[in-house]
């Protein structure tokens, strides 16, 4: 799941200080990444969430995603969607 917010100046904006967002920016992205992660936690699903926000040099700079990966690990899945991705992993990761 992605969720796009606009800015919110003096909260999160397109500001930058050496080409990295300002300190403030960088401060409420990560907190919104971290409630984001409590409440999967919450909900019991796994995964990771992480939040990009666009360099103030491209146009449509004035905006931050939230991307949300995540599963729930106690809903079976359909034997054959689990077998695609079991194949894919080495014999030795297997037996460990």
């Amino acid at each position: 799941m992605v969720v796009t917010i606009d800015d919110i100046p003096g909260w999160i904006d397109n500001k930058e200080d050496d080409g990295s967002p300002n300190e403030w920016t960088r401060k409420h992205l990560t907190g919104l990444s971290n409630y984001a992660a409590q409440l999967m936690e919450a909900e019991r699903l796994h995964g990771f969430c992480f939040v990009r926000k666009f360099w103030d040099s491209i146009p449509w700079s004035n905006r931050s995603s939230l991307f949300i990966c995540a599963l729930n690990p106690f809903r079976l899945a359909e034997p054959e969607r689990a077998n695609a991705i079991t194949e894919q992993l080495d014999e030795c990761f297997m037996q460990s």
